[in-house]
């Protein structure tokens, strides 16, 4: 978390965002594989990841300054968006 946040720094970031967003694409399968409370806190977790990629490139991938957190309202509103079913932001 130290050093100048540079444009080869974001390339690389970025890089790993779509990485990181392709693996959780095709764990979305294993949803439908799970049941009870394991799917439950698999998609609770699936989902806040989810949005701590898209709060990564909402801030143009500067994470070199502060690391990304939620607070606990935000954390509650990604929960309950996922309990309804809805994209909540």
């Amino acid at each position: 978390m130290e050093g100048k946040f540079s444009l080869a720094v974001c390339k690389v970031i970025w890089k790993q965002v779509v990485r990181a967003r392709d693996a959780y694409a095709s764990c979305r399968a294993l949803l439908s594989d799970l049941n009870g409370w394991p799917r439950r806190r698999l998609q609770i977790c699936w989902t806040g990841r989810l949005h701590i990629l898209v709060s990564i490139e909402s801030w143009k991938f500067g994470v070199w300054s502060k690391p990304v957190k939620f607070s606990f309202l935000r954390r509650m509103r990604v929960y309950f968006g996922d309990y309804i079913g809805k994209t909540i932001r």
